[in-house]
């Protein structure tokens, strides 16, 4: 292994997956060179089962941070992307592929700015109605946000600002939201004349109010998206006006 009879490929991938799911498997396959041989057999075999199976592995061994470090110094984003350009209607590889860069995001490893967030922007569109695809791409997009003014701006460009915005209005679930709203809190707080038109004439300030007046008790949600608030009173040049309900 890696084989290039893909039918072997995929038991291979299998049962390593099953194996992954044990923290002894984990260090075990990472030992082997396990992460390695999973990107070359992503590389050298464009089949759907295959790109499945290593998605899903990897996003298993990306429990272990030397791991990390691999996919993003190896070529695995490359490989992961790839996959998922060819494959952006399976729910599956984009799920595993966008909790991978997550975790990569979670810990400020470098990955390329703009083709990472277009693509997650991209995909989340695609799969607006899955709650798990949201949280994962608001997730995404508030751990680069934290990190510097230009990633906020390559979010903003992309469209990381409506994608949150629409997982406001298209789920009920409190974790898309608190997700959403941190996402938005932290783009809230850009000095960028970008962001702030951005803000200034979307829907986003409705998109607030409807996560806090229909998640009462929910403290995080309440925080979050309170705390967006002060940022865009400033958007004075805007014609922005909040008028206290009490």
């Amino acid at each position: 292994y890696p084989n290039t009879h893909t039918n072997i490929q995929v038991l291979a991938l299998q049962a390593l997956c099953n194996l992954a799911r044990l923290r002894i498997g984990v260090d075990s396959i990472s030992k082997h060179q396990g992460v390695r041989n999973i990107l070359q057999s992503m590389r050298a075999c464009d089949s759907v089962a295959v790109h499945e199976w290593s998605c899903k592995l990897l996003h298993l061994l990306a429990t272990h941070p030397n791991n990390l470090e691999i996919i993003s110094s190896d070529g695995g984003l490359e490989a992961i992307f790839v996959a998922m350009v060819k494959r952006k209607h399976d729910i599956r590889i984009i799920e595993d592929s966008l909790s991978i860069l997550s975790k990569i995001a979670s810990i400020g490893l470098g990955v390329d700015m703009f083709a990472w967030v277009d693509m997650t922007v991209s995909v989340s569109k695609i799969h607006s109605g899955i709650s798990c695809i949201q949280i994962l791409s608001c997730m995404i997009f508030r751990d680069l946000a934290k990190i510097s003014f230009d990633n906020q701006e390559c979010i903003a460009r992309c469209g990381g600002i409506e994608v949150a915005r629409d997982a406001i209005f298209n789920h009920q679930e409190p974790r898309v939201r608190e997700e959403a709203c941190t996402c938005i809190r932290l783009l809230s707080s850009s000095n960028s004349t970008f962001i702030r038109r951005l803000i200034a004439q979307s829907d986003v300030i409705d998109a607030l109010i409807m996560a806090i007046d229909e998640h009462p008790t929910n403290d995080r949600i309440q925080y979050e998206a309170n705390s967006a608030f002060p940022f865009i009173c400033g958007y004075v040049e805007y014609g922005i006006e909040i008028i206290s309900r009490s």
